[in-house]
């Protein structure tokens, strides 16, 4: 009996944190997508900044060394296109 005691008391806070981790990645896309809500009423300078931000939100930027010392650079986009 005291086992199931010490899981109902351990789930609630597994839920929370698993919850807490859901609402961490919302917070991130609206951060990122959320200006799309309201893209008619912005300024075009406005759109462009939110827009830049998202590219590199969405970009990957590999450095990597050769041997011989070269540093190449590539930028990967995450979404094709």
């Amino acid at each position: 009996m005291q086992r199931s005691v010490v899981q109902l008391i351990a789930r609630p806070s597994n839920s929370a944190q698993r919850t807490e981790g859901r609402f961490e990645q919302l917070r991130g896309h609206v951060k990122f997508f959320g200006f799309l809500n309201n893209f008619k009423n912005m300024q075009k300078a406005e759109i462009r900044k939110h827009t830049a931000e998202l590219e590199v939100a969405l970009t990957v930027i590999t450095i990597k060394q050769s041997t011989d010392g070269d540093v190449v650079t590539k930028k990967t986009n995450d979404v094709d296109s």
